[in-house]
């Protein structure tokens, strides 16, 4: 049986299609992990689809980057690289970590 958390829902029902002739369960949630109603989802999903299974493995799709892979629920657009040292973080000489914050709600937190 597997779990698998994926952001992007059409992705989520692709890998629902193509798991199903080797798997005997496949549960798909989706949603912005940075947000608690998201990781709700997912343990209430174990709790209703696997209570009677011996769920081994749960795959959370890990692979954002922010504004450009998916959507999501701060509502951050991907304009241009940033990265430490070239001054790409910096607005108006402040430090703009809107993108970090985000980074750490969702693996920090999530």
């Amino acid at each position: 049986n597997l779990k698998l958390d994926c952001h992007n829902k059409k992705i989520a029902e692709q890998g629902k299609e193509s798991n199903l002739k080797f798997l005997k369960k496949v549960a798909l949630v989706s949603g912005d992990l940075t947000t608690i109603e998201a990781r709700d989802k997912i343990f209430n999903c174990v709790d209703e689809e696997f209570c009677d299974y011996d769920l081994a493995t749960v795959v959370h799709n890990a692979g954002q980057y922010v504004g450009l892979t998916s959507d999501n629920e701060s509502g951050i657009k991907h304009t241009t690289k940033q990265k430490f040292g070239n001054g790409s973080l910096l607005k108006e000489d402040v430090l703009d970590s809107e993108i970090l914050d985000y980074y750490q709600k969702l693996y920090g937190v999530a």
